[in-house]
């Protein structure tokens, strides 16, 4: 089974501009914001397009980010019993062991997203004490967003009890 990811970025322009590679190739995958920040209500509206065109029964959140614009607005547009707290170490080992197996087995398709394959190349599977393992950008300072969101996804998934999907939603957080 392949496993689409419908994924988006978003990034201010400043950020954009002061980064040393070269992000001209993805720039045309991501939102950019004029500025140095991202506008957040864009981004919650997105996320609350998304709910119901790809009918998303959760959305998986890194526990940093549950006091930003996004997961507010979606607690204030009566979507927030949707919100799921996910630590990104010790909760994401079944989920990291989905997609690592998937990209060995080449069963994701990014829809052609550059950003999905760049920070593919930019992660590496690390483990706690324990043995759980989580994407980590230890080999890399560039991002791993999409990698870390789609574990996240496909941790939600898991945890709604569900099949694998054969479509999978993430959100790219902003940079």
């Amino acid at each position: 089974d392949v496993h689409a990811v419908k994924s988006w970025f978003w990034i201010p322009e400043d950020k954009l501009l002061s980064k040393e590679a070269d992000y001209n190739s993805l720039k045309s995958h991501m939102e950019v914001f004029d500025g140095n920040t991202v506008e957040y209500s864009k981004i919650a509206r997105t996320m609350l397009d998304s709910i119901e065109r790809y009918n998303v029964r959760s959305w998986g959140c890194d526990p940093a980010y549950l006091s930003t614009g996004p997961t507010q607005f979606l607690g204030e547009a009566g979507q927030g019993h949707l919100i799921e707290k996910v630590s990104q170490g010790r909760n994401l080992a079944a989920a990291t062991n989905s997609v690592e197996a998937w990209a060995y087995e080449r069963n994701i398709d990014f829809l052609n997203n550059p950003v999905m394959f760049w920070n593919f190349s930019n992660v590496i599977v690390a483990q706690t004490e324990n043995g759980h393992k989580y994407p980590s950008k230890k080999k890399s300072e560039n991002k791993i967003d999409g990698v870390s969101a789609l574990s996240t996804a496909v941790h939600e998934n898991l945890r709604i009890g569900s099949d694998p999907p054969k479509s999978v939603v993430i959100k790219g957080l902003e940079w």
